[in-house]
């Protein structure tokens, strides 16, 4: 039997599932590129600390050499995915020469990371999903 750690989490009009990879504003799929998809679960997993630039390396590139733009460039691919700009106040603090914090705020209704078993490989293709269906999402959180 295998145990997964999954993520279902609102904040403001977002909501994010890390095992399904889904992404959403307002019911509506944003498409993310699976980098920064990444980027996004592990700033939400330590939201209640600075994420260090080197732990964020290392959990989106693994084992990979990149150059210290790669992940500046995720996070402005980030924020420009949650709408932000220039102007607006942003939910991806920066903080200098360390790493960065979500700040966003969050539905903590929807925060708990939720444990759930899988058969064996082979027994997979006979097992319902637990992403099949939309509806099965949206009946997860009220809608208030």
């Amino acid at each position: 039997m295998l145990f997964l750690l999954s993520m279902k989490i609102q904040f403001d009009d977002f909501f994010l599932d890390d095992q399904c990879y889904v992404f959403e504003r307002s019911g509506v799929p944003i498409s993310l590129r699976p980098k920064v998809f990444d980027l996004l679960a592990q700033l939400l997993r330590h939201r209640d600390r600075v994420v260090r630039r080197e732990e964020l390396v290392e959990a989106v590139w693994q084992r990979t050499t990149v150059g210290p733009g790669s992940l500046s460039g995720l996070v402005n691919e980030l924020r420009q995915a949650l709408g932000e700009d220039r102007q607006s106040s942003s939910m991806i603090r920066t903080v200098h020469a360390r790493g960065y914090q979500f700040v966003g705020k969050v539905d903590e209704r929807s925060s708990r990371p939720t444990t759930s078993t899988a058969s064996p490989p082979e027994r997979l293709s006979t097992a319902r999903s637990p992403c099949s269906s939309r509806e099965d999402r949206s009946s997860t959180f009220p809608t208030n």
